[in-house]
């Protein structure tokens, strides 16, 4: 007898379903988590192109105070 013509019942198939939601339920939970870390992430990731940012733009200025001091 083939698999397509065999009958399951209904507690085989709520064992299976059972078994497939814990997968999907873990996988589900796993990026729940990364999804609540993005916030973060991203404010850190922000932050440091801030400071980044704040670091070139004092490094210029430095740069014209110094081009402007020289004799031409």
């Amino acid at each position: 007898m083939s698999a397509s013509q065999t009958s399951l019942g209904p507690n085989v198939m709520g064992e299976l379903c059972q078994a497939w939601s814990w997968i999907f339920n873990e996988e589900l939970d796993d990026a729940k988590a990364l999804l609540a870390a993005l916030p973060k992430a991203f404010e850190a990731t922000g932050d440091e192109l801030c400071s980044t940012a704040e670091t070139y733009r004092q490094a210029e200025e430095g740069n014209r105070a110094a081009i402007q001091g020289v004799d031409r």
